[in-house]
């Protein structure tokens, strides 16, 4: 019976450990967003803490590339995120789209 309960636990462990492996492996994505302050801040449409709908914002810690020259403005780039909203950019995807709007400014001055 001894033997029983090892080798369940044993499984057990085992497909938890699968569980983790693919919770934190990075994923490729384009994210856009503003960078204020010499930070990408990410912009997503859902509901807020407060339970309202309204823009939610996710700094991002960007790597590979430093993105002060960029104040102000909307950009888009490749790379693969890592839990902890790490971000790891391909410095030749960076497109601008064009100036922060007023909307996305104001998010991000409240959040």
């Amino acid at each position: 019976m001894t033997k029983l309960y090892i080798a369940m636990l044993t499984l057990a462990l085992f497909l938890i450990g699968i569980e983790f492996s693919y919770s934190s492996a990075p994923v490729y994505k384009s994210i856009t967003g503003c960078v204020i302050d010499g930070t990408l801040y990410s912009l997503q449409t859902g509901n807020t803490a407060a339970g309202k709908k309204g823009i939610i914002v996710y700094p991002m810690k960007v790597n590979g590339l430093r993105l002060n020259q960029y104040e102000g403005q909307k950009v888009r780039l490749n790379g693969y995120l890592h839990p902890g909203d790490r971000f790891d950019a391909d410095p030749k995807s960076l497109k601008i789209i064009g100036p922060c709007d007023r909307k996305s400014r104001h998010a991000i001055s409240a959040r």
